[in-house]
């Protein structure tokens, strides 16, 4: 029996931190909190940096925005090259981009864990970049 009941939490847990991500929760501004990676390559520090003072605007019309109050000029690339993009839901990915490019600018795996959200912006990437975010 004790088995049995510690199945059904450890199953009810799973599920909490599994639910599936609906546009509604994505709509929003997401600022971040931590950036988990570091870098001794001097480009990856200015994008790591820029990420520190980050914000995710995710907006109801599917236009995408990124601000940062740490702009360097790698990340001002980093900007310009979203600048004009939109965002969409597949599972529980975020695709930034145009039609034009299939929505293949820029790629955002959501994770949410007990502790919270995070953007991972580079799975798969040699160099990983996640970042932890809150919805304001």
């Amino acid at each position: 029996m004790k088995k049995f009941l510690l199945v059904i939490v450890l199953f009810s847990i799973t599920n909490i931190f599994s639910q599936d991500l609906s546009k509604e929760m994505i709509e929003g501004v997401w600022k971040v909190e931590e950036v988990k990676v570091e870098s001794k390559k001097a480009e990856v520090k200015e994008v790591i940096e820029g990420f520190r003072g980050a914000y995710f605007y995710f907006k109801k019309t599917n236009n995408f925005g990124i601000k940062t109050t740490h702009m360097s000029e790698t990340f001002s690339e980093v900007t310009r090259m979203l600048r004009g993009t939109q965002w969409k839901l597949v599972g529980n990915k975020i695709h930034v981009g145009t039609e034009k490019d299939k929505f293949s600018t820029m790629i955002i795996k959501v994770k949410s864990k007990k502790d919270g959200f995070y953007f991972d912006l580079a799975e798969g990437k040699e160099q990983p970049l996640i970042v932890k975010v809150k919805k304001q």
